[in-house]
């Protein structure tokens, strides 16, 4: 095991190396004489002895190759303590660097079916990844869609034979009942996230199986495609709200003004504005990537809480009115939506196609869903404020009464 005095190893006498199978190398020369250790792609350890009869850091490292049969294989130095930051931080969290980025937004990582659906890695021939390995759903789906995106750019889409192969075992709760799904993500044959391959296995099964009955348990695979996968989704999109809602910053504010009253006004400015501007289309395109998905696993409320949350509620609400208001047109919105969407202004559009930075906003997601997602905003929009009117009416409920003692006596 990687000695954590190699901190203090002057530079001359330790060394990382990336070699050509994808495979690290560390040398150092620690307190009982030259040490190497192997690391696969996920940097976990491989193998690590001792270099004994060598006085040297290249004789060490040669050594290490002769012993692992690497002898003849290319190999490019790595900075050394960056490395070891990278091994250190894996042995201490358990986890590869691939999440890493997930480790540096939620600052910790939960795996509880009481909360979400817990995915372990059971094999892996995508070697960014460890066996064992247990993520929450929310994070495993990103993560394979992730891989997949990579492969797909590296290689092209291709048949499910053709792609390194990963097997993973979800272990969730539904109804207070606990259960267990397995399969097979075949990286790169284009089924995008952990959820989505698993809709379309099922929906392919259920398709062959409506053919073949003999062959297999329809309903198992009605259950998966109307229970498990709905609640799956919801479930994790509950999770992930929970936890943005821990480590995000507020939101940018939302600074519904012209350009020129932005300049006119010292407390804004022509770069405030901009900033603003700029929030307001990664929100209407983080809602082009997820909100026709959320609709489809019944999980509408959920996604919308969470882009409330990262982008501010009045933000969404302009990206949903600017994109009603250019779709006035579509009669699969209905008209009580149309008209709370007219009764937003939407201070820098203009009429001008060309001058409207606006449609920018517009949100390219099919017109039943964005109908359906300016319902559900309107009843979270009336939730939110019911209890401020439900406070306002029983302090005039209060205050008449009191009128009334007055007047009787």
């Amino acid at each position: 095991m990687i000695d954590p005095s190699i901190e203090s190893v002057p530079d001359q006498e330790k060394a990382a190396y990336l070699l050509e199978n994808g495979d690290s190398l560390m040398v150092w020369n620690g307190e009982s004489g030259w040490e190497y250790e192997f690391f696969d792609t996920s940097l976990e350890p491989v193998i690590g002895h001792r270099a004994r009869g060598v006085t040297s850091l290249s004789e060490a490292m040669h050594l290490a190759m002769e012993q692992m049969n690497y002898t003849g294989l290319s190999f490019t130095a790595k900075d050394c303590d960056e490395f070891f930051a990278l091994v250190k931080r894996s042995l201490e969290t358990g986890y590869p660097p691939i999440v890493f980025p997930f480790l540096d937004r939620e600052q910790v990582i939960i795996n509880d079916v009481s909360v979400e659906p817990v995915v372990t890695i059971t094999e892996t021939m995508i070697y960014q990844l460890r066996s064992r390995m247990e993520l929450p759903l929310h994070i495993a789906d990103k993560l394979f869609a992730q891989l997949e995106q990579e492969q797909i750019s590296q290689h092209g889409k291709r048949e499910k034979k053709q792609c390194p192969a990963v097997r993973f075992r979800i272990n969730y709760r539904i109804g207070g009942k606990d259960g267990v799904y397995q399969g097979v993500f075949y990286t790169g044959s284009g089924n995008g996230g952990l959820l989505l391959h698993m809709e379309r296995a099922a929906n392919r099964r259920q398709y062959y199986l409506q053919k073949h009955p003999e062959q297999g348990d329809l309903d198992a695979c009605g259950y998966i495609l109307n229970t498990m996968i709905p609640a799956f989704y919801q479930q994790s999109i509950r999770a992930e709200n929970r936890v943005m809602n821990k480590v995000l910053p507020p939101p940018v504010p939302l600074l519904n003004v012209t350009h020129d009253e932005a300049v006119n006004d010292p407390a804004i400015s022509s770069q405030a504005f901009y900033a603003s501007h700029r929030e307001t289309v990664r929100c209407a395109r983080a809602m082009d990537e997820g909100l026709e998905r959320a609709f489809h696993h019944r999980a509408a409320y959920q996604f919308l809480d969470g882009m409330n949350r990262e982008f501010g509620t009045e933000r969404v609400k302009i990206v949903l009115a600017r994109t009603v208001q250019l779709k006035d047109y579509d009669g699969r919105i209905n008209q009580e939506n149309k008209a709370y969407a007219a009764a937003i202004p939407v201070r820098n559009a203009s009429e001008s196609i060309d001058e409207d930075m606006t449609r920018s906003y517009n949100l390219n997601v099919h017109p039943v869903v964005i109908d359906g997602a300016v319902t559900a905003f309107r009843k979270m929009e009336h939730t939110r404020h019911a209890p401020k009117r439900q406070r306002q009416d029983a302090a005039h409920s209060k205050s008449a009464g009191n009128r009334a003692k007055r007047l009787e006596r």
